[in-house]
C-alpha cells in the first residue's frame, strides 16, 4: 500500500474529502497503462488498487477514531505551545464526526455502518470517560488505543459476516480454523481486560455468546466464569448507582447470561460448587433491576436468565431453590414490557422446566408464586374488553400447552409409542393398574390454587391453564383410565367454574352490545375446543350460558378479515395481485404467502374441533329462536356473502372445473401453474370452512329430529341450511358431484324429512280429531289444513325461495353452480312438488339447461330433473313427452349420447305406459320415423354417390359393385359393434367380402352415409329396449315393427347381430310377467325365421329355456 500511496496528496483535508466522496483511489499514484494485450495484467492491476483502497479507508478509520477521541479528552497541563494546524485538523475531524452521528446527506460515510456505527460507540464512550477532576493517565491512554482496535475489528468481522452463527454450516475447514481464531482472540481478550476496560469485553462477549453452543467446554473455567461474574456484578453497580450506561451494557449481561446457561446445561451435577451460586445469584440480581428492563436493547435478557436458572434448579436446589422462585417472580413481574416473539418459547420452556421439576413437588408456594405471577403479571389484562399486550395471539395458545405438558409430566400420564404400548399392554395383561390420583398432591392443590382467581385481570390466561390441565387430564383416559374418577372431577369442575366466570365477565363487559376483541375470541375458541367435546355427559355445560358460548364461537369462526379463515381479507389480496400480475398468482406473491399463514396457523389446525365444540353446545341449548338467529342465520349470510365475493373475484372464472368452456368461446384462459397451485391451496382454506359448516348444520338437524320442535321452525332451519350449501356449491363441487359421505348423508336426512315430515304432522293431526271427536266445522277446517300439509306447501315454500335467477348468456360459474345444486335438490325432492310449481316456474328454468351440452353437469342435471317428472308420473309428463321425445332425437348424437338416449327413451315410455299408452306409442312411433329417414336418407345418398360421382369419376360397372360391398361390409361391422361394443369385428364380417375397396377411394357423401348407419343402429337399440316398457296392447305392433327392420337387413351375420340385441332385451329383468311369454314366443319365430348358426342356436336355446319356465305363469 506504500509503495502505491502519493505522498504528496496526503493531508487531513484532503483525507477528510476521500471520506465523504468515499473515493481513495485519488491518493494513490497513477497507473502506468502499459502495452496494449496486457489486459490480464491491467485487471490484476486494478484489483490490487481496490485492496489497497479498502486497507487505505481502514487505517483512516482507525487514525480519526483515535485523533477524535484523544482530542476531546482532558490531559494534565503541558509548557508546549499550541500548534495552530492540530488545532485545525482535529476541527475538521470533530466537523466529519459530528456530520456521521447526524447522518449528514454531504458525507458518504453516514451510510457507512461501520464508520457511523463506531463514531456512535466512541460518543458514549467519552462521556463515559470524561471527567475534568480525574485527566487520564498514559496506561489509561493505552487502554483506550486497545479499545478502538477492538471495536473496529469486531465491526469488520460483523460486515464480514463472521457474528452470523448460521454461517458455520457453510464453512470450510479452513474456514472453520479462522472463526477458531477470531473466537480465541475474543475470548483471551475478555480475560486480559476485563478489570481495566469497560467496552472491549462488552463486544467480544457479544462475539462469543453468538456461538454459544458451539463453544468447547473447556473454555467454561473457572477464571473465564469469575471473570464475566466480575463484569455482570460492575454493570449491575453501574446501572444500579444511576450512572450513564455503558454502550452495549444490557445487551453485554444478556451475552453473558446466555453463556452462563449454556454452562449450566452442559455441567454435571458433581460439578457443583460456590462459583454456580454465585452466577444464580447475579442472574436473580438482573431480573429484580426494572431499569434493565425498559429499552429495546433488554430483548433476550429476561430469555436468558430464566434459561440459566431453570438449568441451575436440579443442580443448586437445595441452598438455591428460593432464590431462583425469587428471581423468575421478579423476572414475570418487571419482563413483560420488553419480552419479544422469539424470547416466548424460552420464557415459557423454562417456567415450565421448573414447574415439572421434582425440587418443587413439596414447595406448594412457590408453585402459586410463579403461576400468580406468570398468568396476572406477565400475561394480565385489565379487562377481557383490553387484549393482552402480545404482538401474536399464538404465544397465548402456549399457556395451555405449557400447563398441559406440566401435568402430564408430573402425573406420567404420557402416551406410549404404539410399539412399547403394545408391549406393556401383553405383559401387564392380567395386571390392572392403578389409576393415579392427583388430588391431594401436593403439586397438583399447588397449580390449582394458583390459577383460581376469579379477577378479570388474569381471566384469558388462567382459562387457558385450566383447560391445558384438564386437557392433560383427557389424554390420560385410557382403558382402565389412567386417572382416577375424583381427581377428574376436580379438574373438570374447576375448568366449568372458570369458564362460568368468564361468560359473567363478558356479559359484564357487554359481549352482546359492544365487539369482543379477536384475541379474546380466538382464545376462548382455543381452550374450548381442546376441552368441551371431550366432556362426559353427565358434565354437559348445564350451568353455562351456552347460547353466549356458541354464538361467540360461531362469529369467530364467520369473522372476514380476523377470524381463524380471513376470506375476505384473502379476497382482497387476491384481486388485488390478478390486477397486478395480469391475471398471475405467483407462489411467492401476496396471495400465497397469506395462504399460507392462514393455514399454518394454530386455530386453522383446530377448525374441526372449533366446530365439533359449537356443534356440542348446540346440544344444551333449549331456545330454538337462538339456534335459528345467533347460528344459522348468521352462516347463512356468511354462506351469501362469501358466494358474491367468489364471484367478484377474477379468479372464479377459472377456477370452477364445472365450466368446461373453450377459450375461444368464453375468453375463458387456462391457468398457468403457479396460479393453480395457489388456487388449490385457497380452496383447501374453503373447504375447511365446509366441513366447519357441515358438523355444525348436523348437530343441528340430529337435535331438530329428535326434539319437539314446531314443523314451520324444523322448515325454516332446512332452508337456512339448504340454502346456505347451495350458496357454496362452488367448494362443495371440488370434492366431486356427491361432496364427502358426511356431507351426503345430511342432505339425504334433510330431504327425507322434507318430504316424510308433513305427512306424519298430517297422520298425526288425524289421529288426534278421531281421538277428540271434534264436530263437522271443526273437521272440516282440519281437512283442509291437512290437505295444505299433505301437498307438502312448506316444502315448496322452500324450494320456492331457494330457486335462482337463471341468467343466460352471462357466463357467471359461481351462480350456475347453485343452479346446479338446486336442480340436484329438484331431481329427489320431486315427488313432493306441486304440479302449479312445476309447470310454471320449476320447469321453465330448466328448459334451457336442456340444449346447452358445454355446461356437462347442468346439462345432464337438467336431463335428470325432467327424467324425474316422468319417474314420478307427474300431471305434466303427459304435456312434456312430445316435446322431450324430439328433443332427444333432435340433439342425437351431437349432444346426445347414445346411453343416455335409451336410458331417457326407457325412463319416459315405461311412465307413460302406466297412464296414456297411445301418447307412450306417439313417443315410440317418433323413434320409428327417425329410424326411417336414417333408412331413406341413406338410400338417397347411396344412389347419388354410385351415379353422379361415378359418372364424373368414370367408374365402371365393377367399381360400383365393389362400392356397395364395401357398404354392406361396413354395415356388418358396425351392428357386430353394436351387438358386442367390447369384441373387435367380426371375423367373418371381413370374410364376407373376398375383394375390398379401400375406403379412401369412396367419396365424402359414401362416408357420410357409412357414419349414418351406425348413428341409426344406436337408434334400433333404443327402440329394441321399448319392448320392456310399452305395455301388452301395444307390444304386437312393436314386435312387427321390429320384424320389418330385421327382415330388411340382407347380411346373415347383421341379421344375427341384430337377434343378439333383441335377446339382451327379452332375457333381461326388464320384461314384466304380463308379456314375457309373449315376447319370447315371437322371438322365437324371430329365431326359426331368420337365424342361422351356432349363436342364433344357443340364443334360441336359452330362450326357449326361459319360455319355459314362464308358461305357468301365463
Amino acid at each position: 500500500m506504500l509503495n502505491q500511496l502519493d505522498f504528496s496528496l496526503v493531508d487531513m483535508e484532503t483525507l477528510v474529502g476521500c471520506v465523504d466522496t468515499g473515493d481513495w483511489s485519488c491518493l494513490l499514484k497513477e497507473q502506468d497503462q502499459g502495452a496494449e494485450g496486457a489486459g490480464a495484467a491491467t485487471d490484476l492491476k486494478h484489483k490490487e488498487r481496490e485492496l489497497v483502497c479498502r486497507s487505505l479507508e481502514d487505517l483512516c478509520l482507525f487514525s480519526f477514531y483515535l485523533r477524535h477521541g484523544l482530542s476531546l479528552l482532558p490531559s494534565s497541563p503541558s509548557s508546549t505551545p499550541v500548534d495552530q494546524q492540530e488545532l485545525e485538523n482535529n476541527r475538521l475531524v470533530q466537523n466529519l464526526v459530528t456530520r456521521i452521528l447526524n447522518k449528514d446527506a454531504t458525507t458518504s460515510a453516514s451510510k457507512n455502518p461501520i464508520w457511523r456505527q463506531a463514531f456512535s460507540e466512541q460518543a458514549l464512550r467519552l462521556s463515559c470517560l470524561q471527567d475534568p477532576k480525574n485527566p487520564l493517565l498514559p496506561s489509561k491512554l493505552s487502554i483506550i488505543l486497545n479499545e478502538v482496535l477492538e471495536a473496529i475489528r469486531l465491526n469488520k468481522l460483523r460486515k464480514d459476516g463472521w457474528t452470523n452463527p448460521s454461517v458455520t454450516d457453510k464453512l470450510s475447514n479452513e474456514q472453520f480454523q479462522q472463526l477458531g481464531r477470531y473466537l480465541s482472540t475474543s475470548f483471551f481478550t475478555i480475560m486480559e481486560f476485563a478489570e481495566g476496560s469497560l467496552f472491549m469485553p462488552i463486544v467480544n462477549v457479544l462475539f462469543l455468546s453468538k456461538f454459544a453452543a458451539q463453544l468447547p467446554a473447556s473454555w467454561y473455567s473457572d477464571d473465564f466464569l469469575r471473570t464475566t461474574t466480575v463484569l455482570a456484578k460492575k454493570y449491575i453497580a453501574t446501572e444500579r448507582q444511576g450512572k450513564t450506561r455503558i454502550p452495549n451494557q444490557v445487551k453485554g449481561l444478556t451475552a453473558i447470561s446466555t453463556l452462563w446457561s449454556f454452562w449450566m446445561r452442559k455441567t454435571g451435577s458433581g460439578d457443583v460448587n460456590i462459583l454456580g451460586q454465585d452466577l444464580i445469584e447475579v442472574m436473580v440480581d438482573i431480573l429484580s433491576t426494572p431499569s434493565f428492563f425498559t429499552g429495546s436493547e433488554s430483548k433476550g435478557l429476561l430469555s436468558a436468565c430464566f434459561s440459566g436458572l431453570a438449568m441451575g434448579l436440579d443442580k443448586w436446589s437445595g441452598l438455591m431453590e428460593p432464590k431462583i422462585v425469587e428471581g423468575m417472580v421478579a423476572g414475570l413481574e418487571h419482563g413483560r414490557v420488553c419480552a419479544r416473539d422469539k424470547d416466548m418459547d424460552g420464557i415459557q420452556a423454562s417456567l415450565a422446566t421448573v414447574l415439572r421439576s421434582n425440587v418443587m413437588d413439596q414447595n406448594s408456594e412457590s408453585i402459586k408464586k410463579l403461576v400468580m405471577a406468570f398468568l396476572r403479571s406477565f400475561y394480565g389484562s385489565p379487562s377481557l374488553a383490553q387484549p393482552v399486550p402480545v404482538s401474536n395471539v399464538d404465544e397465548l395458545f402456549q399457556i395451555l400447552r405449557l400447563f398441559q405438558f406440566v401435568v402430564t409430566h408430573k402425573a406420567g400420564l404420557q402416551p406410549l409409542k404404539a410399539e412399547e404400548d403394545e408391549k406393556k399392554k401383553k405383559k401387564n395383561k392380567r395386571k390392572a393398574k392403578k389409576a393415579v390420583s392427583l388430588k391431594g398432591q401436593i403439586w397438583f392443590e399447588a397449580l390449582v390454587h394458583g390459577v383460581q382467581d376469579t379477577s378479570a385481570k388474569g381471566a384469558v390466561p388462567e382459562l387457558l391453564a385450566v383447560a391445558g390441565m384438564l386437557r392433560a387430564v383427557q389424554h390420560g383416559e385410557d382403558d382402565p383410565p389412567k386417572v382416577d374418577a375424583d381427581s377428574l372431577a376436580l379438574i373438570q369442575d374447576l375448568f366449568l367454574t372458570k369458564l362460568k366466570a368468564f361468560t359473567e365477565s363478558l356479559k359484564a363487559d357487554g359481549a352482546g352490545d359492544v365487539f369482543l376483541p379477536s384475541q379474546t375470541q380466538a382464545c376462548l375458541a382455543f381452550a374450548t375446543s381442546q376441552t368441551i367435546p371431550n366432556l362426559p355427559e353427565c358434565k354437559k355445560l348445564d350451568s353455562l350460558d351456552s347460547s353466549l358460548l356458541a354464538t361467540l364461537l360461531t362469529d369467530f369462526i364467520l369473522q372476514p378479515t380476523k377470524g381463524a379463515v380471513p376470506v375476505n381479507e384473502i379476497l382482497r389480496v387476491v384481486n388485488y395481485e390478478l390486477a397486478r400480475e395480469r391475471n398471475r398468482l405467483p407462489v411467492n406473491g401476496e396471495t400465497n404467502q397469506l395462504l399460507t399463514k392462514t393455514v399454518n396457523s394454530p386455530l386453522f389446525a383446530e377448525m374441526g374441533r372449533i366446530a365439533r365444540t359449537v356443534a356440542t353446545l348446540i346440544e344444551g341449548m333449549e331456545d330454538w329462536r337462538q339456534i335459528e338467529g345467533a347460528i344459522l342465520q348468521k352462516m347463512h349470510s356468511f354462506a351469501v356473502n362469501l358466494h358474491v365475493d367468489w364471484a367478484r373475484c377474477g379468479l372464479s372464472s377459472r377456477a370452477d372445473s364445472f365450466m368446461e368452456q373453450p377459450k375461444d368461446a368464453r375468453g375463458v384462459e387456462r391457468m398457468d401453474s403457479e396460479t393453480t397451485q395457489t388456487t388449490s391451496a385457497l380452496f383447501r382454506v374453503f373447504k375447511t370452512l365446509l366441513f366447519a359448516y357441515t358438523m355444525i348444520f348436523g348437530s343441528i338437524v340430529e337435535k331438530s329430529s329428535t326434539a319437539a320442535v314446531p314443523h314451520g321452525l324444523i322448515s325454516h332451519l332446512d332452508y337456512l341450511i339448504l340454502d346456505s350449501y347451495a350458496y357454496i356449491y362452488f367448494i362443495t363441487y371440488k370434492l366431486g358431484p356427491g361432496g364427502f359421505q358426511v356431507y351426503e348423508e345430511l342432505i339425504t336426512s334433510i330431504l327425507t324429512r322434507m318430504v316424510v315430515a308433513e305427512s306424519v304432522v298430517v297422520a298425526a293431526a288425524a289421529q288426534q280429531q278421531q281421538q277428540h271427536g271434534e264436530d263437522n266445522i271443526n273437521s272440516n277446517n282440519s281437512n283442509n289444513n291437512n290437505s295444505l300439509l299433505q301437498n307438502h306447501v312448506l316444502l315448496n315454500k322452500t324450494l320456492r325461495a331457494m330457486m335462482p335467477q337463471a341468467e343466460l348468456g352471462y357466463y357467471d360459474p359461481v351462480r350456475e353452480s347453485r343452479t346446479l345444486f338446486f336442480m340436484n335438490l329438484l331431481e329427489r325432492l320431486m315427488v313432493a312438488i306441486e304440479d302449479s310449481f312445476l309447470e310454471k316456474e320449476l320447469l321453465p328454468m330448466v328448459y334451457p339447461y336442456l340444449l346447452k351440452n358445454d355446461q356437462r353437469d347442468l346439462f345432464e342435471s337438467a336431463h335428470s330433473v325432467v327424467m324425474s317428472v316422468f319417474l314420478t308420473n307427474k300431471t305434466i309428463a303427459k304435456q312434456v313427452a312430445p316435446f322431450y321425445a324430439n328433443l332427444l332425437l333432435h340433439h342425437f348424437p351431437e349432444q346426445i349420447n347414445v346411453d343416455q338416449l335409451r336410458a331417457a327413451f326407457t325412463t319416459m315410455i315405461k311412465s307413460l305406459s302406466e297412464t296414456e299408452d297411445a301418447l307412450a306409442w306417439l313417443c315410440v312411433e317418433k323413434l320409428l320415423e327417425r329410424i326411417q329417414r336414417y333408412d331413406e336418407l341413406a338410400e338417397s345418398e347411396m344412389e347419388h354417390a354410385t351415379t353422379e360421382d361415378g359418372i364424373r369419376a368414370g367408374m365402371t360397372t365393377t367399381t360400383t359393385t365393389t362400392l356397395k360391398e364395401e357398404q354392406e361390409r361396413t354395415k356388418e361391422e358396425a351392428l357386430v359393434q353394436m351387438a358386442n361394443p367390447q369384441a373387435s369385428p367380426s371375423s367373418s364380417a371381413s370374410a364376407a367380402s373376398s375383394s375390398q375397396t379401400p375406403l379412401g377411394l369412396a367419396s365424402p357423401a359414401l362416408l357420410a352415409a357409412l357414419e349414418r348407419q351406425k348413428e341409426r343402429g344406436q337408434l334400433v337399440l333404443a327402440l329394441f329396449d321399448q319392448l320392456s316398457s310399452v305395455n301388452l296392447i301395444f307390444v304386437e305392433t312393436l314386435g312387427r315393427k321390429i320384424r320389418e327392420l330385421v327382415a330388411k337387413e340382407q347380411s346373415p351375420v347383421g341379421r344375427q347381430a341384430l337377434l343378439k340385441c333383441i335377446f339382451d332385451v327379452v332375457g333381461g329383468p326388464a320384461v314384466d310377467h304380463t308379456k314375457r311369454d309373449w315376447i319370447v314366443k315371437w322371438y322365437l319365430g324371430l329365431v326359426n325365421e331368420f337365424g342361422h348358426g351356432s349363436t342364433t342356436a344357443s340364443a334360441k336355446h336359452a330362450a326357449a329355456n326361459s319360455s319355459a319356465e314362464l308358461r305357468p305363469l301365463a
